[in-house]
């Protein structure tokens, strides 16, 4: 556990405990690939309001796009849950920005927890720029609509917020080593 390698507290790791590992990375990367169609799915028609046809299309090609894909063979399956879940936590941003609720910045946060619980750190810390830089491009569009300055503070208020819930959530990956 303190060695911190692989994704020992990623909650998809209990399939290597019921099933032989062969079996359990191929269930795994299953998952993955469903997940990462329906977030995008979310992200583009909940978040983004396309058609149902355009998210779909966007998402069945997100979740075979050969970057996704092309980790299934040399086994960067952290690579893969990372990319999974970025969807999800661009649609929080997205909905957090439009309608500054708190659930929004705890679906963020679980978001950015599962990422770090994932044993790819270094997508995780690439996929937390780019969530920052989204946030701030919806921010200051949101802000040069409104001009509600109050507005604004609260949104980078909850942001904070679900940054910081989502990197307590990967605390428990992170502390052991620092002992």
């Amino acid at each position: 556990l303190e060695a911190f390698f692989g994704d020992y507290y990623y909650p998809l790791a209990i399939l290597q405990f019921i099933f032989d590992i062969p079996r359990a990375l191929g269930y795994k990367y299953l998952v993955t690939v469903v997940l990462a169609g329906l977030f995008m799915w979310t992200f583009l028609r909940r978040g983004l309001n396309m058609r149902r046809e355009a998210a779909l299309v966007g998402a069945v090609a997100f979740m075979f796009n050969t970057q996704f894909v092309s980790h299934f063979f040399p086994g960067h399956d952290g690579k893969m849950f990372v990319i999974s879940w970025l969807p999800l936590s661009l649609f929080a941003v997205k909905r957090l920005c439009d309608t500054a609720k708190i659930r929004y910045a705890v679906l963020l946060s679980l978001s950015i927890g599962m990422c770090i619980l994932t044993s790819h750190v270094q997508t995780t810390y690439f996929s937390l720029w780019g969530i920052g830089l989204y946030f701030l491009y919806e921010g200051i569009s949101a802000l040069r609509a409104d001009k509600a300055k109050a507005k604004f503070i609260g949104k980078v208020a909850l942001f904070s917020l679900g940054i910081g819930l989502g990197l307590g959530v990967g605390m428990v990956q992170f502390l052991p080593p620092y002992k």
